[in-house]
């Protein structure tokens, strides 16, 4: 187990490598300020993030394991941030327990296809002009999806049958 902290209220702090997820957990914890990972997270270990600072994904992932966002913690797949499968396509197939909040805010079309669950929020920002955010599964989590302005949020792809069980706010210029 492996534990990033981040404890500058302040500013940013970057992490500028890329990390190895190992069979193992690996924490990330924005205590207080915001923890961006500006290269890519690999492997098959799982990601726990924590805080209420921020974690941000800002390289191009492509661990396989699942990612659980503590209660008070954000995970931010940020504007060159995305999640690719072996094929080099943006697609997530892990699951994805959300107690706090997910905010997806790519430059891409991330799809999921792994289930999100836990009592968390999906935020669904415009990270650039035409990407969108795919989900797949049939997803539980309950704490609510906010759609923002020139986001994209697909509830189903190719035939697949994405669903959300909370509550959904479409925000002005936001399409589901």
């Amino acid at each position: 187990r492996v534990l990033f902290r981040s404890n500058n209220s302040a500013n940013v702090q970057t992490l500028n490598v890329s990390v190895g997820l190992s069979g193992g957990a690996t924490t990330f914890n924005a205590a207080n300020g915001s923890l961006v990972l500006a290269n890519a997270l690999t492997g098959a270990g799982q990601l726990n993030v924590a805080g209420p600072g921020g974690v941000t994904l800002d390289g191009v992932n492509s661990y396989v394991g699942n990612t659980t966002i503590a209660a008070g913690g954000n995970l931010i797949i940020g504007p060159t941030g995305s999640w690719q499968n072996n094929s080099g396509q943006e697609t997530y197939a892990g699951t994805i327990t959300n107690n706090g909040i997910l905010t997806y805010d790519g430059s891409g079309n991330q799809t999921n296809t792994g289930i999100i669950s836990g009592g968390g929020s999906l935020v669904v920002n415009s990270g650039n002009s035409g990407s969108s955010l795919d989900l797949v599964a049939y997803n539980t989590f309950s704490g609510g999806t906010t759609v923002n302005n020139g986001a994209i949020l697909n509830l189903h792809l190719g035939g697949g049958a994405g669903t959300i069980q909370s509550s959904l706010t479409i925000n002005p210029g936001g399409v589901v």
